[in-house]
C-alpha cells in the first residue's frame, strides 16, 4: 500500500496520525507533501522509515511520475481534505485500486469529483450522515465505508468532580479573524459570565501575541493558560488536568470529528462545543457534553450537575476511536476489496 497526501506533519496532526497507524500495520510507504508547522523534508529517518515528505512544489511536479512508476498491484490510499480535480487525471493514469479517505462532510460537488475516478476501490468517511449524504448523491453505498478517526490517546477513566476546568486543543494562531473563527473569544465570553471557570489552551505554535492582549484588556490572565505542548505525554496530561474540553468554533475550520474532542472522550472528558461540525448531533444524541450556537450563552454551573454522567457517556463513547477499531475497519476494507 502507498498512502497519498498533500498535507503531513509528522506526530502533530491528526490526519498524519491516521496515516503512520495504518503504515504501521500495512507497512506501507508514504509520498507527501510537508506544509505544515515548519517541518524538515526529506530526512534520514524519513527515508529509513519509507516515508519521501517534500515540498508542496516538489510534490505537485513529481506526483504524477511517481504514481505511473508504481508496480501494477500496488494499491494506492490517498488523503483528500478538499476535491482537487488535477488529481483525477493523476490517478485515472494508472490501473491500480484507489482507496479515498475523506473527512468533511460531503455535498454534490464533492460526489461529483468522486464519481470521476476510474478505479475507486473504497471511499472512507468517519460519519454515518457523511455514507447517507453520498448515497443521495448516487455513489454506490457497497463503496463507501464509515471508519471513525482513531484518537492518539490509550483509553483511560478516573472519576472526578466538575471543578470548571476546561482544555481548548485545537489551537492556531492568527489574526483578529482568525481568534474570533476559531472559537477563542467565545472561550473568553464563557470565562467572563462565569467566574468559576478557567482555561488552559495546549499550543502549536508560538503566534500568541494579540490572543495574550485580549485576555489582558479583559483582565483574564489568572483564569488563562496558554500552555506549550511537545510531546503526546504532555498533551495527555492537559486532558487529565481538565474536566471538560472546549471546542466554540463559530465557523466550520477543521475536520467534522475533530481530534480535539474525540481525544478527551477517551479520558471521560466531555465537551462544551458550537454545532458548526457534524459530530455535535452525535454529541446530543449519546448525551457526550453539551451543544448550543456560535455566540449562545452558556450558564457553567448550571450545566454541572450532568457532568458525571456526560463524562461516564463520553468514555463509554470513545470505544468507537479505538486505534485498534480504527485499524480493524480499514484493514478489512482493504481485504474485501480483494477477495
Amino acid at each position: 500500500m502507498i498512502y497519498v497526501c498533500n498535507f503531513y506533519a509528522h506526530g502533530k496532526e491528526a490526519v498524519s496520525n491516521e496515516i503512520e497507524i495504518l503504515r504501521k500495520h500495512t507497512r506501507g510507504s508514504l509520498f507527501a507533501a510537508g506544509i505544515f508547522l515548519d517541518q524538515l523534508h526529506l530526512t534520514k529517518k524519513d527515508v529509513r522509515e519509507k516515508r519521501t515528505i517534500i515540498s508542496e512544489k516538489d510534490y505537485q511536479r513529481s506526483l504524477p511520475g511517481f504514481i505511473k512508476a508504481l508496480p501494477r498491484k500496488e494499491p494506492i490510499h490517498y488523503f483528500s481534505e478538499e476535491p482537487e480535480p488535477d488529481k483525477i487525471a493523476v490517478f485515472n493514469s494508472v490501473s491500480n485500486d484507489l482507496y479515498i479517505t475523506m473527512y468533511r462532510r460531503p455535498n454534490a460537488r464533492y460526489a461529483a469529483y468522486l464519481k470521476k475516478f476510474a478505479h475507486i476501490a473504497k471511499v472512507f468517511v468517519e460519519l454515518e450522515c457523511h455514507k447517507d449524504i453520498l448515497n443521495e448523491h448516487g455513489l454506490d453505498p457497497e463503496r463507501i465505508v464509515v471508519v471513525p478517526p482513531p484518537s492518539i490517546l490509550e483509553r483511560s477513566f478516573s472519576p472526578r468532580k466538575f471543578s470548571g476546568k476546561f482544555l481548548f486543543a485545537s489551537w492556531n494562531g492568527g489574526d483578529a479573524e482568525t481568534l474570533e473563527k476559531r472559537g477563542l473569544i467565545a472561550i473568553l465570553d464563557i470565562l467572563s459570565a462565569n467566574t468559576g471557570v478557567v482555561c488552559e489552551i495546549a499550543l502549536r505554535d508560538k503566534d500568541t501575541t494579540r490572543y495574550r492582549n485580549v485576555i489582558w484588556s479583559r483582565g483574564l490572565e489568572k483564569r488563562m493558560l496558554l500552555s506549550d505542548i511537545h510531546s503526546r505525554s504532555s498533551i495527555r496530561a492537559a486532558f487529565q488536568r481538565a474536566d471538560a474540553v472546549f471546542f466554540l468554533m463559530k465557523k466550520k475550520l477543521t475536520k467534522d470529528v475533530p481530534n480535539s474532542i474525540i481525544d478527551g472522550f477517551s479520558l471521560g472528558k466531555p465537551v462544551l462545543m458550537t454545532n458548526v461540525v457534524d459530530l455535535a448531533e452525535e454529541v446530543k444524541k449519546h448525551d457526550l457534553g453539551w451543544v448550543i450556537r456560535p455566540g449562545e450563552k452558556f450558564d457553567v454551573q448550571k450545566a454541572a450537575g450532568a457532568y458525571q454522567r456526560k463524562a461516564k457517556n463520553a468514555f463509554f463513547y470513545s470505544k468507537e476511536f479505538a486505534p485498534q477499531k480504527y485499524i480493524a475497519r480499514t484493514i478489512s476494507a482493504y481485504k474485501a476489496e480483494r477477495v
